[in-house]
């Protein structure tokens, strides 16, 4: 049982450390100094736009490295 519990905190914890490298990269690609909007849905929307711009990011690097 010990091992399984030892597997399953690894597993946690690689999983825990690729959020921690996004939240970084999200950091030094798109500084966020502030919301343009106030209402929940603004920074939702906010952010989402910010994912989807670093994931673009991150298939457009891929593919330049390719060629």
């Amino acid at each position: 049982m010990g091992e399984k519990a030892a597997a399953g905190g690894i597993a946690i914890y690689c999983k825990r450390w690729k959020i921690e490298l996004l939240f970084k990269q999200l950091k030094q690609n798109f500084p966020l100094r502030y919301f343009y909007g106030e209402s929940a849905n603004a920074i939702k929307i906010q952010v989402r736009v910010t994912l989807i711009a670093n994931l673009l990011l991150m298939v457009l690097q891929r593919h330049i490295k390719r060629t």
